[in-house]
């Protein structure tokens, strides 16, 4: 049966309805499956031996194979927004930001769920380095980390990779969630995703994995098929507030997410988003990060732009099933 679903972390709505959904292995047909690529393209710029197309290296995550780095951080050569010597007066009208490109790995072909588990370790901590890095240059207020993989989830390039943005305002995005927070804890003096979470972990529904440190759910509104919520445990109001532990746990959590939903639907187009919560401290008591892992493959019509309100062609307790049973 078709329901109205409001996500109670964000207020956002979805249609679920599963009699307008395929089965899983269909997905991966109609979204346009990611192809397999060879272990290395000559005309690639992130691949080893390719330096000379790169603006330059910021940094690399050292390891002892060849070619001598599990990850490499460099400037988007297109970026969204640039840096200059001294932030401007006005941020907005330069355009002021910073925008970089993590190399997810050497090889063209590997994406992430195909790396080892030391090289998915140097990738999280790299993430974590990268948003550290540009979250305290002067004149950034917020930075958005994200991952697309396949063109049409917005990959303009087929080796995988990963990009931090530096921006001189507040994600809008970020905004909006923050105030649907802050009046939620005023309400009930409680953080509205703590609260999410338990009744999450107490109907069992729509778990996926329940570890020490995270929870990887199907949204109870989830806004597409087989998305994935991972969200920290315990109250974290802040993306850079996770502890040693956490940061360890995190690799393996992205990574078996992701590795569930190639074994459920096979290798669709997705992208994966940090909602990075806040690092102001009179937002700290209704703020918390999680990350969403989000499968590209329907396509948004007239309903949905005109509403805002998007339709789930599959079940959120079906999905998250099946993701539980996929090895």
């Amino acid at each position: 049966m078709n329901a109205l679903r409001q996500d109670r972390t964000t207020g956002q709505w979805a249609v679920i309805a599963p009699g307008r959904g395929k089965r899983p292995s269909d997905l991966a047909a109609s979204a346009g499956a990611v192809a397999p690529l060879p272990p290395k393209d000559p005309s690639c710029p992130f691949c080893p031996g390719n330096e000379n197309m790169l603006p330059r290296i910021i940094e690399e995550a050292a390891r002892e194979a060849v070619p001598g780095w599990a990850t490499r951080v460099v400037p988007n050569k297109y970026p969204i927004l640039q840096r200059s010597e001294s932030v401007p007066a006005d941020c907005l009208e330069a355009g002021y930001g910073e925008h970089e490109v993590v190399i997810i790995s050497p090889s063209h072909y590997l994406d992430i769920p195909d790396l080892t588990g030391a090289d998915m370790q140097a990738l999280t901590d790299t993430w974590f380095r990268r948003f550290a890095a540009l979250q305290a240059l002067p004149g950034i207020e917020d930075v958005v980390l994200f991952c697309n993989r396949g063109s049409t989830a917005g990959a303009s390039l087929a080796h995988a990779h990963s990009q931090v943005i530096g921006m001189p305002i507040r994600s809008p995005h970020i905004v909006a969630a923050l105030a649907w927070s802050a009046a939620y804890h005023r309400d009930c003096g409680r953080c509205v995703i703590c609260d999410e979470l338990a009744r999450e972990e107490a109907s069992e529904d729509r778990v996926v994995e329940l570890g020490e440190s995270f929870a990887v759910l199907v949204p109870f509104a989830a806004r597409g098929p087989f998305e994935q919520w991972i969200v920290p445990r315990r109250h974290s109001p802040h993306f850079l507030d996770a502890g040693t532990q956490e940061r360890k746990d995190l690799a393996g959590v992205v990574q078996r997410a992701l590795q569930r939903l190639v074994a459920a639907v096979g290798r669709v187009p997705y992208n994966i988003v940090v909602e990075p919560g806040s690092r102001h401290v009179e937002e700290a008591s209704y703020a918390h990060w999680a990350i969403r892992i989000v499968p590209e493959v329907t396509i948004p019509g007239g309903f949905e732009l005109q509403s805002d309100i998007i339709v789930n062609p599959y079940s959120p307790e079906d999905n998250a099933e099946s993701l539980r049973q996929a090895r």
